[in-house]
């Protein structure tokens, strides 16, 4: 083989492996776990109240907001896991490029018990996420 081929080969199996990388999908971490506890208007924790946190992605920009449900446990506690997207450096860069939105909403949590509402915002995910819901008479959605 000739240095000259060889040099082509080398080359072409490099572009053809960045290629791969370029197009390939892989997860990353996009919404970091929360820990939320959920009390009635009196600062009690309330027991089995669903719970669910809502939120999106700039890296992606899912046409709809990610949802995760859940359902406080006795002492009116619930973690939320940490989230994740999953896109390839190609769409995360044509994301980026032609997007003009590239900040998030801020994400939430919405809790509902017995005709009880609340709801925290996480205002830009700045600082330290807020930790507790107070719920409110209202209907639940």
């Amino acid at each position: 083989m000739t240095a000259g081929l060889k040099k082509w080969l080398n080359f072409t199996v490099a572009i053809a492996f960045f290629g791969v990388l370029f197009v390939y999908p892989f997860d990353s971490s996009d919404m970091p776990e929360w820990r939320v506890r959920v009390v009635d208007e009196n600062g009690q924790p309330v027991p089995g109240a669903r719970v669910r946190e809502v939120w999106n992605s700039p890296i992606v920009l899912h046409a709809s907001d990610i949802s995760v449900f859940d359902v406080t446990d006795r002492d009116g506690q619930v973690t939320f896991p940490q989230g994740f997207v999953r896109a390839s450096a190609a769409r995360r860069a044509m994301t980026y490029i032609l997007s003009s939105k590239t900040e998030r909403s801020s994400p939430r949590v919405v809790a509902c018990w017995q005709d009880n509402t609340g709801q925290i915002i996480w205002e830009g995910m700045r600082g330290d996420p807020p930790h507790q819901v107070t719920l409110h008479r209202g209907s639940c959605l």
